[in-house]
């Protein structure tokens, strides 16, 4: 299927995710985002089980997965950078003379 957005043309169902437009630009939404998510709703919907179970208020678990989703990302980054594959070629000590590398998404 092809999408146009403005002059452009591309099509919608591609390898790298979803491609559509919004506001006459174009934007993709990755299939690994789409699944980290999902991963995220279902563990989130599994804890409000148990918590349920447990006799706790599930609603905490909602309240709180924008924050443990924020606390997941930023602690996947620490552990990058401080245990690098050795294929990447960068090392814990590039990173600290190289800070602003550290936040590079």
């Amino acid at each position: 299927m092809s999408v146009h957005c403005g002059t452009l043309a591309f099509n919608f169902f591609q390898f790298d995710g979803f491609h559509f437009c919004f506001f006459g630009g174009e934007y993709i939404l990755h299939y690994y985002g789409i699944i980290l998510m999902l991963g995220a709703v279902a563990g989130a919907w599994l804890a409000s089980v148990e918590l349920k179970r447990r006799g706790h208020d599930p609603e905490m678990i909602w309240d709180l997965l924008i924050y443990l989703i924020i606390g997941g990302v930023i602690g996947a980054r620490l552990w990058h950078i401080f245990t690098p594959t050795p294929a990447s070629g960068l090392t814990t000590y590039y990173y600290l003379t190289h800070p602003l590398d550290a936040i590079e998404v």
